[in-house]
């Protein structure tokens, strides 16, 4: 669902910024349910659908910054941003485990650091912002 919003979205709003803004919210929400006791199957599924849905819009979006960084160099590029994205997914497991057994609140907040990580630097990076009213429109008559 994510990777069919890019086109519209891409037309009104910088889609990293949006993409890791999803992927920030999913693991909020997961937190606050967490937080707040709820432990119900839906209280993962559900703000990991937002997630998967940012990643979907962040993921094609970077690999085609990444390709067009710098002229000549496109599969060293994405060679490199696919090793480093390898690298951290690798880290993040390994530290994750060491955490003790995962529940919600656990990957909650594993999740809400590593989201809002790459939130902060979409934003450092973006060069413009988002049109809230354009986006809206453009995703009802899409």
């Amino acid at each position: 669902a994510g990777t069919r919003l890019v086109a519209p979205i891409g037309r009104r709003c910088d889609l990293l910024l949006a993409g890791s803004g999803l992927i920030v919210a999913g693991p909020l929400i997961e937190l606050g349910l967490a937080l707040a006791g709820i432990d119900h199957p839906a209280a993962l599924i559900a703000p990991m659908l937002l997630l998967g849905m940012g990643a979907g819009i962040v993921g094609p979006a970077a690999i085609a910054e990444v390709s067009f960084a710098a002229p000549g160099l496109a599969g060293t590029a994405t060679s490199l941003a696919g090793a480093s994205q390898m690298l951290a997914s690798a880290a993040a497991t390994a530290l994750l485990g060491h955490a003790g057994p995962v529940d919600l609140l656990r990957l909650g907040i594993a999740l809400t650091l590593s989201g809002g990580l790459a939130f902060a630097a979409a934003v450092v990076r973006a060069k413009g912002h988002c049109n809230l009213q354009g986006l809206a429109s453009g995703l009802r008559n899409s």
